[in-house]
């Protein structure tokens, strides 16, 4: 009999997020004995590491829907976040996301890194501006990474990411 192994104390929320422009991926490694993954980048400087804030991880969402449609298997995937009020130059940032295309790393709290899209199938950027009052609306900007992809988010180690 098989039996699923789980972890008593699991956190929810992201710790880190980065966007990268699926042309700065050179490839996923893979150890075949292990089964564990490495993502290896051509190049560094396009690639958008994301605000997340310390005191409120749990406000920024990894999330992955399976459906099956008559075209077989779809996972809708979707990673929300804030961005908190910024400094000069920050807006130019944003439209970047705004109009790129995006393969996303993030790591959850319990240290599990996944890499969402691929080259074919990139994840887009939304998000909606707000000077509401609630924390997160405060001159904040709510974003969102999505797409819906024939395969779900592959885990990753990322050693080399561990302190960006």
């Amino acid at each position: 009999m098989k039996k699923f192994e789980w972890w008593n104390d699991s956190r929810g929320g992201l710790s880190y997020i980065y966007a990268i422009p699926p042309a700065s991926l050179r490839r996923v490694r893979i150890d075949y004995a292990t089964g564990q993954r490495w993502p290896e980048f051509k190049a560094r400087e396009n690639i958008i590491c994301l605000p997340v804030w310390a005191a409120a991880p749990q406000n920024f969402q990894f999330k992955e829907t399976h459906e099956w449609t008559e075209a077989g298997d779809a996972y809708t995937v979707e990673i929300n976040g804030y961005i908190p009020p910024l400094k000069a130059g920050g807006e130019a940032l944003v439209r970047t996301l705004e109009q790129g295309a995006w393969m996303v790393l993030h790591t959850d709290l319990n240290g599990i890194s996944r890499l969402s899209g691929t080259a074919d199938i990139p994840l887009k950027f939304t998000r909606v501006a707000d000077t509401g009052a609630a924390p997160g609306e405060q001159n904040a900007i709510t974003f969102s990474f999505s797409a819906v992809e024939p395969e779900p988010s592959i885990e990753v180690q990322v050693s080399e990411w561990d302190n960006p």
